[in-house]
């Protein structure tokens, strides 16, 4: 009972951050997202945990990412991504976040994407 909570004291403050990615329209008006990490898993009926969780120290760790595809309101394809962290305060929340990054490369019509760490 006290494990549980010390663990959810971490998790009473939210922080949230979005961020538009410039990216140059294909020139063959279709956009390929290839992840670039092996250790990517499709988690569809049955959940795996398997890299999902991890443990560093005193932190445990959840690395999961969704990716969103969905119709634009123009023509035009558009990147941005939301991260979310949690801390026991606003502070540590934000602090969180700003350790969250990605890295997104365009070639033409590719864009390969990263968890940088």
């Amino acid at each position: 009972m006290c494990l549980a909570a010390f663990i959810t004291q971490d998790f009473d403050a939210r922080a949230r951050d979005k961020k538009d990615i410039n990216i140059v329209q294909p020139s063959t008006q279709k956009l390929v997202i290839k992840v670039a990490d092996t250790k990517a898993q499709v988690i569809g009926k049955w959940i795996k945990l398997d890299g999902i969780v991890s443990m560093d120290n005193d932190s445990l760790v959840l690395n999961n990412i969704n990716l969103r595809i969905a119709k634009s309101s123009d023509s035009l394809y558009h990147v941005y991504y939301h991260k979310f962290s949690n801390g026991k305060d606003e502070e540590t929340a934000l602090k969180n976040i700003e350790q969250i990054n990605y890295g997104l490369v365009q070639a033409d019509s590719m864009i390969y994407t990263e968890v940088l760490t």
